[in-house]
């Protein structure tokens, strides 16, 4: 097995349509409200708020939760608590339930629980054939994934996780049906639905033991296969039965961003701290993710139930945790005739950074599936996904970003495009094609192109601010200096003698000729007169030029 083969997101949705509503618990046990059936629809209860303190309320029969978010200050004492798909509960202070805790699955959503742990039955819906990224919530044995393996037929084995030392997927309870193989706390799994698998595609899978209160998830950086998208990678799982946020682990010798493949879609969705306003860092109860480790030693701490590490909620106060740098922009790949085979790589400009692989801000990049393409940033060898680059608005230097491209699909046209709706400032974005020395200007469109073979590293960002007021040497060729200032070409040279020099467009056509004079200090060209882009300078026998007219 090949690393890529892996999982399929499942169809998780984290979103709570209503605030949190408290309800508190505490009572004398009033008759008005004890052993009562209480039903709370996402708006109002019926036949009235169980709140303790103004009603009495002390202990129940059964907690309907319809919709919404409920925060439940607690103690109270239910029969059954029963949360359907869309609907979540956390419990501030305490809650006994003497029969069962239900959080209830459909095609569309998924029900949320966060508070003293305790048995639950907890469901999944598990969309389309192929192979899930999945996790265990629940001390349990592997048989609540479902029909495991043997229980199939003979010889199936439809479980796997992750040996990060060896680089290659285990099979999991091989030759069993996984009842006597317990779940490992905080281990991700990647299992197959469908023909032969732990459940049927489009069904509800149910899981029932007793909830985790905190797990120590184990990682290692052990690899030796030589291979970056093997080493260092670790399959781990969000062990609890509500939403684990990733930017409120304590992480040591690991990387600030997570992935998850979506098989469906064939590709990877990634979050990092440069993407942290912009995706969600929440990962679904019953979700398997991947980390990669930048360390001897990575560790994610203790993930703790009751804790900042778990959420009810999507609250916008997620998207604070992380410094985000205001400048960012998108880069899209794509089949011209089938766009939606895509890949996109997120590029930030954070001063300081370095342009290879920060554990703070990137994300390595993960091998799409075909016909996707594969687009990345491609610093010493380090292929990322999400790449913060050295660079500001202050900045006068042309920064080269060197591209990479991967895909099988030969002789077909593709597109390169920007996305620029995050960049406070302006830039100037050109594409370099180095195979046909052909550069283009993002800001203007999309760049189309015929993927050949061997041309992986065909393509680089030229990026510069697009105000240019500060006088900086922006290329020097044999003793020719030159820059762009303030809509004027400045030359300065040690020739002895008269040169005449041309400005060409990217079409090779003469747009303006000039000379320089014998023994001259320096020479200034007016370019007022031609529009802002990339042009070529020829002076004299020196080399052509790239130029930049802001």
């Amino acid at each position: 097995m090949t690393k890529v083969f892996t999982p399929m997101l499942l169809s998780f949705l984290l979103t709570v349509s209503l605030s949190a509503q408290y309800v508190g618990g505490y009572g004398g046990g009033g008759a008005s409200g004890s052993y009562l059936n209480y039903y709370f629809d996402g708006t109002s209860w019926s036949p009235e708020n169980p709140d303790g303190i103004n009603n009495g309320v002390k202990s129940i029969n059964t907690l309907y939760l319809e919709t919404g978010s409920v925060i439940l200050a607690g103690p109270l004492a239910a029969s059954q608590v029963e949360i359907r798909p869309g609907a979540a509960l956390e419990i501030l202070i305490g809650l006994s339930v003497s029969d069962s805790l239900i959080l209830y699955a459909n095609s569309t959503d998924y029900a949320m629980y966060k508070g003293p742990a305790m048995k639950v039955k907890i469901q999944q819906y598990l969309s389309g054939i192929g192979w899930h990224s999945m996790a265990m919530p629940v001390d349990a044995n592997l048989d609540q994934f479902g029909k495991v393996n043997t229980a199939v037929a003979s010889g199936v084995e439809n479980i796997y996780s992750w040996d990060e030392t060896n680089g290659v997927f285990v099979a999991e309870a091989s030759g069993t049906d996984g009842s006597s193989s317990a779940n490992q706390a905080g281990q991700g799994y990647v299992v197959y639905v469908g023909p032969y698998g732990v459940a049927d595609n489009n069904s509800v899978l149910s899981m029932y033991g007793t909830m985790y209160s905190f797990v120590n998830p184990t990682l290692s950086n052990a690899g030796t296969s030589g291979d970056s998208d093997k080493d260092g990678w670790n399959l781990i799982a969000n062990p609890f039965t509500c939403a684990l946020d990733y930017t409120q682990l304590t992480k040591t010798d690991v990387l600030n961003s997570f992935s998850i493949y979506d098989a469906e879609a064939g590709l990877y969705h990634d979050w990092s701290g440069l993407a942290d306003d912009i995706s969600s860092s929440l990962i679904a109860p019953m979700q398997s993710f991947w980390v990669k480790a930048s360390g001897a030693s990575p560790s994610l701490g203790s993930l703790v139930l009751n804790s900042s590490h778990t959420t009810i909620s999507e609250a916008p106060t997620f998207y604070k945790q992380q410094n985000v740098p205001a400048d960012r922009f998108w880069l899209s790949l794509y089949e011209d005739q089938l766009p939606e085979n895509r890949d996109e790589i997120l590029i930030g400009l954070i001063p300081g950074t370095q342009d290879q692989l920060d554990t703070l801000w990137d994300a390595p990049f993960f091998p799409n599936s075909s016909p996707k393409p594969n687009l990345m940033t491609y610093f010493n060898a380090e292929a990322l996904s999400h790449n913060a680059i050295d660079f500001s608005p202050a900045d006068s230097r042309t920064k080269v970003i060197p591209l990479k491209i991967e895909s099988d699909q030969i002789g077909k046209n593709f597109k390169i495009q920007l996305e620029d709706s995050l960049l406070s400032n302006s830039y100037h974005i050109v594409l370099e094609d180095r195979q046909l020395a052909v550069l283009h200007d993002l800001n203007n469109g999309a760049y189309s192109f015929i993927l050949e073979a061997g041309n992986e590293e065909r393509f680089q960002i030229l990026l510069s601010s697009a105000s240019l007021s500060v006088k900086e040497q922006l290329g020097s060729d044999d003793g020719l200096s030159y820059l762009v200032k303030d809509g004027f070409l400045e030359l300065q040279t040690k020739s002895q003698k008269d040169l005449s020099g041309k400005i060409f467009d990217l079409n090779g056509m003469p747009v303006l000729d000039f000379e320089y004079p014998a023994f001259a200090d320096r020479s200034q060209v007016d370019l007022r007169g031609l529009s802002s882009g990339i042009y070529l300078m020829q002076v004299g026998n020196h080399s052509t030029e790239k130029i930049l007219i802001p």
